[in-house]
């Protein structure tokens, strides 16, 4: 928290990051020359890129309000820092340091909020996850139980 100092500037700095991020992949996207010179790892294509970035940039900031959907960003902090180590060469050299900081340090403070601090909390989160999930599982493995269209041969 020491890093961040102002919470809500840290979230401008973010997206201004992620909007020149943006930009920039939506140049290189367009300029042939370019790339041809830029492999992207393990063949992710440009307009996969480019749309990751744009959606980032759409969804984080709110205009209606003005403010930031802060659950995007774990998904800004993942796509950065996926970036970083595999297509560094679509990164802006001078900002891409001080971006992938900016984002760990947001996602230092948010991500654990969106699991639950305390034990209790977690255990809830969980819970409410993986309740329905089970429910489900459960009444398909009963379905299939009786059920004589999901065998290979009914014979």
């Amino acid at each position: 928290m020491r890093y961040l100092r102002n919470p809500r500037q840290a979230c401008d700095a973010l997206f201004g990051y992620v909007q020149r991020l943006a930009h920039r992949v939506a140049q290189l996207a367009s300029n042939l020359k370019e790339r041809g010179r830029i492999r992207l790892y393990q063949g992710e294509s440009w307009e996969l890129l480019l749309r990751r970035w744009t959606k980032l940039e759409k969804d984080f900031r709110s205009d209606a309000h003005g403010g930031y959907d802060l659950s995007k960003i774990s998904d800004i902090y993942d796509n950065i820092k996926y970036d970083v180590q595999h297509n560094s060469d679509i990164l802006i050299e001078s900002e891409a340091q001080d971006f992938f900081t900016c984002a760990k340090s947001l996602a230092d403070i948010i991500v654990p909020q969106e699991y639950g601090i305390t034990k209790e909390e977690k255990l809830v989160i969980g819970q409410r996850i993986c309740t329905p999930l089970m429910r489900k599982i459960l009444s398909d493995a009963r379905y299939t139980d009786v059920d004589e269209c999901t065998r290979l041969h009914a014979g």
